[in-house]
């Protein structure tokens, strides 16, 4: 299978077609389904979430209004640990969610305390409100009902999810603030170094190339993403993502096409 990989990558080099993600509005389902998801292939959406009232109104102020002293579960001492996300049952603290708000607007650039979609926020009664501000695009998602496919990322500059892929499609919806992706096709798994779950060894953005060496032949693709913005990030595709400013997220996984997909990953002995 790495030989196949590995010719697929040289073909692939031969092209002067640039590796790069397109950037597409008015897809209908059809066209998305067929173009993007069927071919497992990113894609920036640009008229799925622009027009939210959440792009108006989800400020950390507003948020912290909605919510208020709600205790909520976040990670929290990440710096602390080189495997936070591998650890991320160790880093779950939960605190009043005003508090939270008061921390991250505190704090210039950190990767220590963030909210993310382990946290499922989204499952709890407190954050009903929030559920009025936002719609699933009906080409693209189902409607959650049970509040189990949707999920908040939010946290101040700074914040990284390390090189990992996902077990399924997820549509990314970027509220405010930018962040910044680096993408790497799932044929070039056997360049990133997964030795255990979903997770990558490389950092992406400093790759020690003396361990491993292989991630040099990878050709991760580099961009931003920002407020109004929504990424298909294809089930498999490797995603490091950090933010360049405070920022709120919005994932989906409610597709209105099959996303239930059978894997099996490393295990560290």
């Amino acid at each position: 299978l790495e030989s196949v990989l590995s010719m697929m990558q040289m073909m692939r080099s031969l092209s002067s077609v640039p590796r790069e993600i397109d950037r597409r509005s008015g897809l209908s389902r059809d066209e998305f389904l067929d173009e993007y998801y069927s071919q497992n292939k990113p894609v920036i959406l640009e008229d799925v979430c622009n027009t939210w009232p959440a792009r108006e109104l989800w400020t950390p102020q507003y948020l912290a209004e909605k919510l208020g002293s709600e205790e909520v579960e976040v990670m929290a001492d990440r710096e602390s640990d080189p495997e936070y996300e591998l650890n991320s049952n160790e880093h779950k603290y939960r605190m009043p969610f005003d508090e939270y708000v008061a921390k991250i607007t505190a704090t210039d650039w950190s990767n220590d305390l963030y909210l993310v979609a382990n946290n499922k926020l989204f499952e709890s009664e407190a954050s009903a409100p929030l559920w009025e501000d936002f719609t699933e695009d009906p080409r693209y998602l189902t409607p959650d009902e049970r509040h189990v496919h949707t999920f908040l990322w939010f946290g101040p500059a700074g914040t990284v999810t390390p090189l990992h892929h996902d077990t399924m499609n997820v549509l990314f919806h970027q509220i405010d603030g930018w962040k910044r992706f680096i993408l790497i096709s799932p044929l070039e798994t056997h360049c990133v170094y997964n030795s255990v779950a979903v997770y990558s060894d490389v950092d992406p953005k400093s790759p020690d190339l003396e361990r491993f060496g292989r991630f040099g032949e990878a050709h991760p693709i580099e961009f931003s993403v920002g407020p109004g913005e929504v990424l298909f990030i294809p089930v498999g595709w490797w995603h490091h993502v950090e933010a360049l400013e405070l920022s709120i997220s919005l994932s989906s996984t409610s597709f209105a096409f099959p996303n239930d997909v059978t894997w099996v990953n490393p295990q560290r002995l």
